[in-house]
């Protein structure tokens, strides 16, 4: 599936033999990857209990920050409340461009990713 910004899913079990995953190309990691281990300048998706995370991680430059190897985010949390869908957002993105191509990538792969988890 064509993005504005790569997508990963974290591979839970039953994820990779779906027929979603071929259908729309998408691409898996490994679950057990540490935040600090994410690709970078992508967009990482996880499910933990009924929420659906959706994390946009990205590298620091030195003159932003002193310790090297130090990377930023901004996610989106997907999860039910009162019988509907509540999202919360924190974090950070490094410019208004690609908070939008955040925002853009996760109105298109959302949908995709509700039947992907869906029980």
């Amino acid at each position: 599936m064509i993005t504005p910004l790569p997508v990963y899913i974290k591979s839970h079990k039953g994820v990779k033999s779906n027929p979603l995953v071929s259908q729309y190309n998408l691409k898996l990691i490994k679950a057990s990857l540490r935040s600090f281990e994410l690709p970078e300048n992508a967009i990482t998706i996880s499910k933990r209990g009924d929420s659906t995370i959706y994390r946009y991680t990205h590298s620091v430059t030195m003159s932003q920050h002193q310790n090297y190897g130090w990377s930023d985010y901004a996610q989106i949390i997907e999860y039910t409340r009162d019988g509907q869908r509540a999202y919360e957002y924190s974090g950070r993105t490094p410019n208004g461009n690609t908070h939008n191509n955040f925002m853009e990538t996760f109105r298109s792969i959302s949908p995709i990713i509700d039947q992907l988890f869906s029980r």
